[in-house]
């Protein structure tokens, strides 16, 4: 509601734009999360089966189809961004707003990607509450702080959502270093048996 509220202040224009512009992102959402939640079942079965050593190549693979999938989502949503956006509204100033919060967010989408295949992996390791305390601290908690000390009266709506790539790749970085802790912990416990 803080970044949405922020994101308001700017006025109706950019209201329908980042409304728009969030409808076809969550397209690039659907499809990374299911790449998470493909790794978070193809983990925890191998966890199951206490078969560690396929861990590390699902979380490869996933990260792989995460980037190559985000990358094509990328493309096409950058360069068809004009055109997608016209299915939701067709006034040219809606389409200019909603096209700036695209390219901003769409193109380092693959960062949020990543991270949320680390969490998959997290989770499909039996930690649940670690990618979701990290997921509130990086993106929810960085995020308001971030949009909270914006002067909206003096930077433009751009400084919004240049902090949604920003707060992913704090999540990636807390979420790599939980996983690695996670992965050794597993395989510590396996071998404690």
């Amino acid at each position: 509601m803080t970044v949405q509220g922020a994101i308001n202040s700017y006025g109706a224009v950019v209201m329908a734009g980042s409304g728009a512009a969030i409808s076809i992102e969550s397209f690039m959402y659907t499809a990374l999360s299911a790449l998470h939640q493909g790794c978070q079942t193809f983990t925890s079965q191998n966890v199951g089966a206490r078969r560690y050593d396929r861990m590390d190549r699902i979380v490869r693979i996933c990260l792989l189809y995460a980037l190559a999938v985000g990358a094509v989502l990328a493309f096409f949503m950058d360069h068809f961004r004009f055109q997608l956006l016209r299915i939701y509204n067709t006034d040219p100033a809606v389409v200019e707003s909603g096209a700036m919060r695209l390219v901003i967010m769409m193109t380092p989408y693959f960062i949020y990607g990543a991270a949320d295949i680390f969490v998959g992996a997290i989770r499909g390791c039996g930690y649940g509450l670690a990618p979701v305390a990290a997921t509130l601290l990086c993106t929810c908690l960085v995020r308001i702080l971030w949009v909270l000390s914006l002067d909206t009266g003096r930077y433009g709506v751009e400084w919004i959502y240049i902090s949604f790539p920003f707060t992913w790749l704090l999540l990636l970085i807390v979420v790599f270093v939980i996983w690695r802790r996670v992965r050794k912990k597993v395989r510590d416990r396996d071998a404690r048996i």
